[in-house]
């Protein structure tokens, strides 16, 4: 009887170690994952340089014609005696993601004709899988498919099969692909492509009973089929909300996600959720944080217009304006996050880090600013059921001067907007998290008492200084002061949101040294440095990386000051390091500095029109 006792109280200390560690792997199951376009790699030889931003139209009101407007990013990551590797690009990208709390991207996989962008995304691919086996990163991959109309069907089928088998085939040691049901997950991020809009007409007029979706079905299962049986299929709906459609996919694929602006409808997403509750099925939530499409509108006829028509029949700026589908604030990130945790979300999904032209990604910019990554730490956290951080982050929509006829006006679609009560273009955002009841202050005036836990406060909309702060008994904590001014554009049409934080001191200084010391690094060994004369290099490259950003901030109105200050300082900067160095190795420095640029040309000389296609995709071939 003793021993059975004994060995009953052995079974249930199992039975509860077992449930417990149960518990702990769903806890653990969570994920914020993030599209990663592969066409965007901060290195020159294998992608994007990051200071160029796609397709942003304006009017120039002198020539009359219209222009691209390409904002700048400064190129700290790219502005370097030895650009970044592609081995080198590539841990960077994965620290920035990981120091904003993501901890996996969906690589998208492009579907082209042209194999050597093909071959060059499976190189890139390679590295991602290399760099975190070799760090031990504990950060996931998933492979995302885009199939764009106008590819053959068919070719693009066997092309996405085979190139997949390889992919899978070549990395078999690699444990971070991830899983759902222990099967590796195959995104279907965009594959409209795989069919043809004379199919998707007649599924949009078929009736419930009637719709048949099998023969699109099918191509998804043929590409499946050149890969081993270890694949879940994350399927993207057509229609948010058309029940019959979630129940003939979820016959064939493991689960459902709804992309982009369709994750804004609820709803929608409520009655998704709860039929993949019913199924047991994962759910993702979607997440974005800007306005993600956008249409010229001409104005007799107010009806959408593509640029070409725009641009080809030299319609004036008073005859056209842009309309966005959403101009919220931060409104997309605590919508979403609010979502995936009504609904126990096991994956987020941001959409994206890296694609500048939709002006949708998560990724640190000079636009954007570093408060984003802030503001996603914050929420994930609370996703993660982990107690957030104090911290203060502020959104604002630069606002384009309405009294300038030179440049596009922009509007909020009035038929298809996401409705937020406080919006309005004049608004400046303020988003808390406390941990207990603290003032604060705007402009060194007092505007109200902010409780603990999560908050939203709005101000009026008014050019000038960013300074805010916070004070709790008497003392003065988390101040936002940066360059960056609330202000009017004149060639910005775009609306591209500004996050700044009280944080934003310490990731930029973090940043910075990572960078200086790369580039000193460059050349320590070369002219055999001292630790002190190493010391000083340093400091000296890392005020001139703070003196380059705070003077594009400043000047970011007349970029034309901002050069001709750039040029004033660097004769001092060169002048130091002159002081540093031998004149041997001085001599071998400067012409090192004069070939640097082979990747990188001077600020003032970047063209659009030098790249080969809308997506910016550098030659790397």
């Amino acid at each position: 009887m003793k021993l059975f006792r004994i060995t009953l109280f052995s079974c249930l200390l199992a039975c509860f170690a077992f449930y417990s560690f149960q518990a702990k792997t769903k806890e653990e199951k969570k994920y914020v994952f993030a599209i990663n376009n592969l066409r965007f790699l901060n290195t020159p030889e294998y992608g994007i340089l990051s200071h160029i931003n796609a397709e942003n139209y304006h009017f120039d009101q002198d020539h009359k014609n219209w222009v691209k407007n390409n904002e700048l990013f400064y190129p700290i990551d790219t502005d370097l005696v030895s650009p970044l590797t592609l081995e080198d690009a590539v841990d960077l990208e994965i620290n920035l993601a990981m120091k904003s709390g993501i901890n996996g991207f969906s690589l998208l996989y492009i579907l082209s004709e042209n194999r050597k962008i093909l071959d060059l995304f499976d190189h890139i691919i390679d590295t991602y899988v290399k760099v975190i086996q070799k760090k031990g990163y504990d950060f996931k991959l998933m492979i995302a498919i885009k199939f764009e109309f106008g590819a053959d069907v068919h070719q693009g089928i066997y092309e996405c099969g085979t190139r997949l088998a390889k992919i899978y085939d070549q990395s078999k040691d690699f444990k971070n692909w991830y899983t759902i049901n222990g099967n590796k997950a195959l995104m279907f991020y965009k594959s409209k492509g795989l069919t043809s809009l004379k199919e998707i007409k007649k599924w949009e007029k078929s009736k419930d009973s009637e719709l048949d979706m099998s023969a699109y079905f099918d191509r998804i299962d043929e590409i499946t089929s050149y890969l081993s049986k270890d694949i879940s299929v994350i399927y993207n709906a057509f229609w948010p909300g058309r029940k019959r459609e979630i129940e003939l996919a979820l016959e064939r694929f493991e689960t459902i996600y709804f992309e982009k602006s369709r994750m804004l409808r609820q709803k929608k997403i409520d009655l998704l959720a709860s039929i993949l509750k019913s199924k047991q099925r994962p759910f993702i939530q979607t997440v974005m944080h800007s306005g993600i499409s956008s249409y010229f509108v001409h104005n007799s006829d107010h009806k959408k217009k593509p640029v070409r028509h725009i641009t080809s029949n030299k319609m004036k700026i008073n005859e056209c304006y842009k309309e966005y589908d959403n101009l919220h604030l931060s409104r997309g990130i605590r919508d979403g996050f609010k979502s995936a945790m009504k609904h126990d979300a096991e994956i987020v999904m941001l959409d994206s880090w890296n694609t500048f032209l939709e002006h949708s990604h998560f990724r640190p910019s000079y636009n954007n600013g570093w408060g984003l990554s802030v503001l996603l730490n914050s929420y994930i956290d609370e996703f993660n059921h982990r107690t957030p951080e104090e911290s203060m982050v502020m959104v604002y929509l630069p606002k384009q001067n309405e009294e300038d006829k030179s440049y596009l006006m922009y509007k909020n679609r009035k038929s298809y907007s996401y409705k937020d009560p406080n919006f309005e273009k004049k608004n400046i955002e303020i988003v808390t998290y406390l941990d207990a009841p603290a003032e604060l202050y705007f402009r060194n005036s007092y505007v109200k008492t902010i409780p603990e836990g999560r908050q939203v406060t709005h101000l009026a909309w008014k050019g000038g200084s960013t300074d805010a702060f916070l004070k709790r008994n008497g003392a003065r904590l988390m101040d936002i002061k940066s360059p960056k001014k609330v202000c009017s554009v004149k060639d910005r049409n775009n609306p591209v949101k500004v996050y700044l934080s009280n944080k934003d001191p310490e990731l930029y200084a973090n940043m910075i040294s990572m960078l200086a010391e790369k580039e000193v690094n460059f050349f320590k060994h070369r002219f055999l440095l001292s630790d002190i004369k190493y010391q000083i290099w340093v400091g000296i490259e890392k005020k001139k990386m703070e003196y380059y950003i705070s003077n594009l901030v400043e000047n970011e109105k007349d970029m034309k000051v901002a050069f001709s200050k750039i040029k004033k300082y660097e004769k001092g900067y060169k002048a130091k390091i002159k002081d540093l160095l031998s004149p041997f190795n001085y001599k071998i420095w400067e012409e090192i500095i004069s070939e640097k640029m082979e990747y990188a040309k001077p600020l003032e000389d970047y063209d659009i029109y030098d790249f080969e296609n809308s997506y910016n995709l550098l030659q790397a071939y």
